[in-house]
């Protein structure tokens, strides 16, 4: 028997998995990255074995089985995504948190005692020199001036947040790239597995049919409850 063939959505599902998989990092670390992509392939599994229940009737039941079979796969699926929706965003957060507190320790982003002093300078500068200053900072790992600036409040300093996030940003880039790389990823893998799990909601949204579920339901019960009366009345 050949192979059923893989409705579009699924093959989506599938191409993304296989995408994050190959990018996934290797080595020591990265819990919550693979924790992400561990999601991803439960999900795309169910979402593939799901799909082939669907698509390939056990030639032992009725249609009727094959059909209520299915809707009772979809609606634990649809509470599977919704699991997993919650373990990814914990998973997304947990990492995320971990890395900022191993770039913060890296960058040693905090003013000193010579804050003050610090914004005073800077305050005295012409928009060329303050330029050249903060350049001076980020190549040389200046951290300690560059906090005394740009984690200050703008009334103390008149920096616009735009650029004071833009200056932050470029010393943390410049010393601490491997974590700013490790976060983008994450970040990256993350944002593919809520694509994932969109979709994997969308195909068990699909697949679903509650009122149907239900009609099958009451009648298969009242069924049994007819047969057990028959039962009832047969005599030892």
């Amino acid at each position: 028997m050949s192979s059923p063939v893989l409705e579009p959505r699924v093959r989506a599902l599938i191409h993304m998995r296989d995408q994050l998989i190959a990018k996934a990092p290797s080595g020591d670390g990265h819990r919550e990255h693979h924790e992400v992509v561990g999601e991803v392939r439960r999900l795309v599994d169910f979402a593939e074995a799901l799909h082939t229940l669907r698509t390939t009737r056990d030639p032992t039941q009725t249609d009727v089985a094959h059909q209520k079979r299915v809707l009772t796969a979809a609606v634990k699926f649809a509470k599977e995504t919704d699991a997993a929706l919650a373990r990814l965003n914990k998973s997304w957060a947990t990492g995320y948190l971990n890395i900022d507190a191993r770039i913060a320790a890296k960058v040693n982003l905090k003013p000193d005692a010579y804050a003050a002093e610090v914004r005073d300078l800077y305050r005295q500068m012409s928009s060329a020199e303050k330029a050249k200053f903060f350049t001076e900072l980020v190549d040389e790992g200046r951290g300690s001036e560059l906090a005394a600036i740009v984690k200050a409040p703008r009334a103390v300093t008149g920096m616009p947040e735009d650029q004071r996030q833009k200056y932050e940003a470029a010393f943390v880039a410049r010393h601490a790239p491997d974590e700013v790389r490790e976060q983008e990823a994450l970040k990256e893998t993350f944002d593919t597995a809520l694509v994932v799990h969109r979709e994997a909601r969308g195909l068990a949204a699909a697949y679903s049919d509650s009122a149907k579920l239900a009609e099958i339901e009451r009648a298969e019960n009242a069924a049994t409850a007819a047969q057990l009366r028959i039962d009832a009345q047969v005599r030892p």
